[in-house]
């Protein structure tokens, strides 16, 4: 994967990641780089790194990417140990890239560790329940995911209560990090991320806290880029705050207090909108897709802060955990009739693979969308009521067509084709109800943009995806 990363995330993950991560291609000209950088990157005003736009602050079009490099403050020429070099080369690639000496205070977590949600409990910020999440191989078990220092504290263990406006609401499961603290910050010592899951007892409690009622419309897979604006609701602020990425990996140490410090790698860098008590708050982007939650800022005080908040992306934890976000009562999975959940999902990932196996990702995903939208439908005679019937109505999905060439090399297919892997796993989330948000804007019908079939005639696409132009007027 590292081969498609551009000249300054490859700089970034040399410097950030363990040796024991790189690809054997990668590890000389690693270890040839991190020598050559030796002199500055050990200097004591170095303090973290990013990937951003030169001056990210400006955020201009057309600013030049660069590796920044963290300073709590510049000092004068005549006071600095070892110079950065305002051009850094690859070794053996010959790329060169800029960097950038960016000022930025040593963050602390955006609350004490071991208070739990809600606004405050004792007198004290609480953190913020990031989301409910469920087990993918036991989906009848139900999770609320935030932050390792709020939910463990110091120390955490497995069956510890877990509160909610002092409501006892879930016990601490064994699904956490156990982060090993250092007495000064540490980059060549980077700890994995900060989360933990607390397993619900009864229901999740929704209504009790304000975080949990955010309409998460799903979980973002394409990277953060610098410029974006995002969304965060936590409990202590009490309302959502919008705060712009200033870059979209970055390698920080956080302050606990006391001599404890940790290190996270591929934190999204954003401008202050987060609160002590704010820990956990789940951020949003502009589409209402998950990106991550805060786990520091740069606040000394409970008053609105205006220097930088970070946040732990999602995507990793979840993959860790082997959970999947719980949708609200609006997003719920379609039904499924009386054949069982497999069976639906084999139909609809043999479906997405024969109708779109050389569209990208988010081609699959528009026609995993169209089924869901003739479902939700409800118009069994015309589409079929579930799933499964959707895909193999006669004349609606080609691939099923009994003439088709394709409908031999869908029923041929299996695990070991790597497009039909991503279908089966679009097509469990499709029937488990996580799926990303409807890129559609509710079509049912689509075509493929070299053709205009008789249906499609005077009819404007909603949107046009890849290769194929989807519509939501058809009658």
């Amino acid at each position: 994967m590292s081969n498609l990363l551009g000249p300054v995330e490859l700089a970034y993950r040399w410097l950030t990641a363990p040796m024991r991560q790189l690809s054997p291609w990668e590890l000389r000209p690693a270890r040839k780089f991190r020598r050559q950088c030796a002199d500055w990157m050990t200097a004591a005003q170095v303090t973290g790194y990013g990937c951003g736009n030169k001056n990210p602050r400006a955020l201009a079009p057309g600013r030049a990417p660069a590796l920044l490099v963290h300073v709590p403050f510049k000092l004068p020429v005549a006071r600095v140990s070892a110079l950065i070099p305002a051009v850094l080369t690859l070794p053996e690639l010959g790329f060169r890239i800029a960097t950038d000496v960016v000022e930025v205070p040593m963050p602390s977590p955006a609350c004490r560790p071991g208070e739990w949600l809600s606004r405050s409990q004792l007198g004290n910020p609480g953190g913020t329940a990031t989301c409910a999440v469920y087990a993918q191989k036991r989906p009848d078990r139900k999770y609320l995911l935030s932050c390792w220092h709020v939910m463990c504290g110091i120390p955490g263990r497995a069956g510890d209560p877990i509160f909610i406006d002092r409501v006892q609401v879930a016990r601490l499961s064994g699904k956490y990090q156990a982060l090993s603290f250092d007495p000064v910050p540490r980059l060549d010592r980077v700890q994995s991320f900060d989360g933990a899951l607390a397993e619900v007892q009864d229901c999740v409690p929704q209504p009790l806290n304000p975080a949990l009622n955010l309409r998460i419309q799903g979980v973002r897979t394409t990277p953060m880029q610098p410029g974006e604006l995002v969304t965060s609701f936590g409990s202590n602020s009490g309302r959502p705050r919008t705060a712009r990425v200033l870059a979209a990996q970055a390698t920080r140490p956080l302050h606990y207090g006391g001599g404890r410090h940790l290190t996270f790698a591929n934190l999204i860098h954003a401008t202050g909108f987060s609160r002590k008590g704010d820990s956990g708050a789940p951020v949003l982007d502009s589409q209402d897709l998950l990106i991550g939650y805060v786990i520091g800022d740069d606040a000394a005080t409970d008053l609105d802060n205006a220097g930088n908040s970070w946040v732990q992306p999602i995507a990793s934890v979840l993959a860790e955990y082997a959970v999947d976000l719980v949708r609200d009562a609006s997003s719920a999975a379609p039904a499924l009739g009386d054949i069982s959940a497999q069976v639906h999902i084999d139909v609809l990932a043999r479906t997405l693979w024969g109708e779109a196996r050389g569209e990208p990702q988010h081609g699959r995903l528009a026609v995993a969308w169209v089924v869901l939208n003739r479902v939700f439908r409800k118009q069994a005679r015309r589409f079929g009521a579930t799933i499964a019937e959707v895909c193999r109505k006669p004349f609606q999905f080609s691939c099923w067509n009994a003439r088709d060439p394709n409908r031999a090399k869908i029923e041929r297919v299996d695990v070991d084709d790597p497009v039909f892997r991503e279908c089966l796993e679009l097509a469990r989330q499709a029937v488990n109800g996580s799926l990303e948000a409807d890129p559609t804007a509710g079509s049912d019908h689509y075509h493929a943009a070299g053709v205009e079939p008789n249906w499609a005639r005077g009819h404007v696409p909603a949107r046009t995806i890849g290769r194929h132009r989807f519509y939501n007027d058809i009658p």
